[in-house]
């Protein structure tokens, strides 16, 4: 598949999905590789306790693939604190 044929459209994909993020009501954890390009809602959301995160310094684009086993740690551990494995089964 030519990807650079689609490169018109990249734009609008994205467009507002930090706001929802910011704004949802679950738990939820923002997994990232820094913190250095976070936009306003998502810097907004972090200083303010509306979601934790997590910073993976050793992955690079696709974190799942780059840190399987330190995002595998991350979920676990959220779940552990929303006792997820016991209310979930």
């Amino acid at each position: 598949m030519d990807l650079a044929s689609s490169s018109s459209q990249w734009p609008g994909w994205y467009r507002g999905v930090s706001k929802k993020f910011a704004q949802l009501r679950v738990p939820r954890i923002l997994v990232v590789t820094d913190v250095d390009h976070l936009d306003r809602d998502l810097t907004v959301g972090q200083m303010t306790g509306a979601f934790g995160v997590e910073i993976v310094p050793s992955a690079g684009h696709c974190i799942n693939e780059d840190a399987p086993g330190e995002l595998a740690g991350i979920v676990a551990s959220l779940a552990a604190r929303l006792d997820w494995a016991t209310r979930n089964c």
